[in-house]
């Protein structure tokens, strides 16, 4: 698959088809555009078994494209904690009872040939767990 169709399908998160994926989240939205840039804030919520409460997740997406001196194409989309972000936050009700966990990341897709990319991802979630724990058990995993 071309590294523009990959970058497309991991960039356009507010589609019918990525609406329908999170259908069971209690909530899931997306604003484009931030302030005038091509960031992006994606706010969902995250539903845990066992009792615990669900979580927030909001994050600011941002990309690049680079091109190589081979002329290939490199699409970099980086993901990092919406508070990270000096701009415009949107809210959402309800939400603010909810534990907040983080991701930070970053994809890159790399065009090798007209029609093949290659795909790296690295991402890193905190779901918060060490807050919903008694300090003594989180004393006894660490």
């Amino acid at each position: 698959m071309p590294a523009k169709h990959v970058f497309a399908e991991l960039w356009l998160l507010d589609t019918y088809a990525k609406k329908a994926e999170n259908k069971d989240r209690k909530f899931c939205e997306v604003w484009n555009n931030l302030d005038g840039t091509r960031g992006q804030q994606y706010t969902t919520s995250l539903g845990l078994p066992g009792g615990f409460k669900d979580r927030l997740l909001e994050s600011w997406f941002t990309w690049e494209e680079t091109i190589g001196r081979d002329g290939r194409h490199t699409f970099i989309i980086a993901i990092a904690p919406l508070e990270t972000y000096e701009g415009t936050h949107h809210e959402i009700v309800g939400a603010k009872n909810m534990v907040k966990a983080t991701t930070t990341g970053v994809f890159v897709v790399k065009e090798l040939t007209e029609n093949t990319c290659e795909w790296t991802r690295a991402q890193q979630g905190d779901l918060k767990f060490s807050s919903a724990m008694p300090a003594s058990v989180s004393d006894f995993v660490a």
